[in-house]
């Protein structure tokens, strides 16, 4: 289904609120499996079987940290605000502690191109959040009901 013929991304009317960050996730995803081709393309011309794998670590890392919060947010969208900022600060630190962690044992693998897999995912975090920006800039939801029997300055 194409943009265009989707109602809830084209008519103000029929928008969820939720609907900008579903766009961002598909945004993102898409700019993520872009990004992931070319720079294991790129690196693996480069560098051999290490810099293919490097890439791909590092755009699996640096999107997938991306990512990961903007799909905990679309799945919380319905708790309430504390609920849903408890849950977000938890994945948060989940996250913090599991980058730690995988940099940790990634350290000494000698079968990685250490520079194409922080290259490749510092490229990924830049780019997948712009995409994640721009669907959400471009996304129209009305902030405002125009309906004419909600206006309680009319007087009857």
């Amino acid at each position: 289904m194409s943009e265009a013929s989707d109602p809830a991304l084209t008519t103000p009317n029929n928008a969820k609120p939720i609907t900008p960050l579903q766009k961002a996730i598909r945004y993102g995803a898409l700019s993520l499996v872009v990004l992931t081709v070319v720079s294991t393309i790129v690196w693996g011309l480069i560098d051999g079987s290490e810099g293919f794998w490097g890439a791909l670590v590092g755009a699996a890392f640096g999107g997938g940290f991306i990512l990961f919060t903007v799909v905990v947010v679309v799945l919380t969208a319905d708790a309430s605000p504390t609920t849903g900022g408890a849950i977000l600060m938890g994945t948060w630190l989940l996250k913090l502690l599991l980058a730690m962690l995988a940099l940790a044992a990634l350290r000494n693998v000698e079968s990685l191109n250490h520079v194409a897999l922080g290259v490749t995912a510092l490229f990924a975090m830049v780019i997948v959040l712009g995409c994640e920006t721009y669907a959400i800039m471009t996304t129209k939801i009305p902030y405002v009901d125009t309906a004419d029997d909600d206006n309680p300055d009319e007087e009857s």
